[in-house]
């Protein structure tokens, strides 16, 4: 039989070759029952190789996973499993086992290129993110909300149960093997990808949580704004997490929309917002939703914590930087989420 005819000749426009492999030989015999194991490569811009498990029959995931394991012993590269009979249920199970697949042109999970497609199993296409469930999924990334039942984030959000479910629907769009179903109940559950690969899954339909810009003409009080809830962001908080050199001539801070009215009150006729061609040495960035977490790395220096990384992260997304050094410094953020 050719197998190579059982997958597709192009992937996302890339070309998508094989070739004998020389890791099938060292794979138990009673493993390889009816499958071939192939070396293959994907064409720019991805230009990388993985080792292809092609079958023409059903699977069953018991032997899969023996031979995604046994692979695993021997090489650091991803395994595929390639079938254009993979069931809408195979599928579902692959994914949520974090194994990537190719079904055909149209169906297929590479998340070691951030890549999916399907036509078959799911019920929503994926598009950008909501701000709550975008706020559900920074949290998630962050460690923070992970094995949450659906009741336990609408409290954390402070929306209703028929919410979160909207919001899990948009995430489990993107990437089905974050959203598990325990009972009558649905979880974001633990997975198996590399934090870089979901990242880079969910990029695409991320967008910045900073909905105003607020450049204020003096410095307010840094201890009265720790108080209120506000923590270093941007550039600022950029700076201790990254290489990037601090600015004191112009702090940025971050607060939500309800913190923020609470803070004009506080402050008063301290806070005086700057003309707009005058230079500002304070810079409110109005976020679009509550800052879940903060980061310490500044407190010593600044008496202020910083936003953090997660959050810090997707307030770029969006904004041309224009700014070698900056956009360094938000890749070495990046790295930093991901190691």
């Amino acid at each position: 039989m050719r197998f190579e005819s059982l997958v597709p000749k192009s992937v996302f426009g890339m070309d998508l070759s094989l070739q004998d492999d020389e890791i099938e030989a060292s794979i138990p015999i009673a493993l390889l029952d009816g499958l071939a194991v192939k070396r293959a490569h994907l064409g720019s811009p991805a230009n990388i190789d993985f080792h292809a498990i092609i079958s023409p029959k059903r699977l069953a995931m018991k032997p899969v996973r023996a031979i995604v394991r046994s692979i695993a012993t021997l090489s650091g590269l991803p395994c595929v499993v390639c079938s254009p009979v993979l069931s809408r249920d195979q599928m579902d199970a692959l994914a949520r086992e974090s194994i990537p697949y190719i079904q055909d042109a149209d169906n297929m999970f590479l998340p070691f290129i951030g890549a999916k497609a399907t036509t078959l199993w799911l019920t929503a296409e994926p598009k950008v993110l909501s701000l709550p469930a975008q706020r559900l999924l920074v949290n998630y990334l962050a460690g923070r909300w992970v094995g949450c039942s659906a009741g336990e984030i609408a409290k954390r959000l402070g929306k209703s149960n028929a919410s979160v479910t909207k919001y899990l629907s948009e995430i489990e769009a993107v990437c089905p093997p974050l959203v598990l179903k325990v009972g009558k109940s649905r979880v974001l559950g633990q997975h198996k990808m590399y934090k870089a690969d979901l990242l880079g899954l969910f990029e695409p339909y991320l967008k910045t949580q900073v909905r105003r810009i607020h450049r204020l003409a003096r410095p307010l009080d840094f201890g009265i704004l720790r108080e209120t809830g506000f923590a270093l962001a941007g550039d600022s908080a950029l700076s201790f997490a990254t290489d990037l050199a601090f600015d004191p001539s112009c702090v940025v801070v971050a607060i939500d929309a309800r913190g923020l009215k609470t803070a004009r009150e506080v402050f008063g006729e301290a806070w005086a917002e700057a003309p707009w061609y005058a230079e500002s040495p304070m810079v409110v960035q109005e976020w679009a939703y509550p800052i879940d977490a903060t980061d310490d790395i500044s407190t010593s220096a600044t008496g202020l914590p910083c936003v953090d990384p997660e959050s810090l992260y997707v307030s770029y997304l969006g904004a041309a930087a224009g700014d070698i050094r900056l956009q360094d410094a938000i890749d070495q953020l990046r790295g930093k989420i991901c190691r």
